[in-house]
């Protein structure tokens, strides 16, 4: 909320719908996907449980490296 704030966009994607409905409501773009998250993005931060979650959203299906730029 504090990069909203800041007037920088923000996309956000998370495996509870909760979290993402309060930063749409923000003015956050809500993503289907990590991939889509990270689609136009400069910097990306995730925030994980585990291994196999960071597995998941980086190189799973609809993971990060599906759309990340290069750079």
């Amino acid at each position: 909320s504090r990069l909203l704030a800041a007037g920088h966009p923000v996309a956000v994607f998370d495996v509870r719908a909760e979290p993402m409905r309060e930063l749409a409501a923000q003015g956050a773009r809500a993503a289907a996907t990590p991939a889509e998250a990270a689609r136009e993005a400069d910097v990306i931060v995730s925030l994980v449980s585990d291994t196999a979650q960071t597995d998941s959203i980086v190189s799973g299906k609809g993971g990060i490296l599906e759309t990340l730029k290069p750079g």
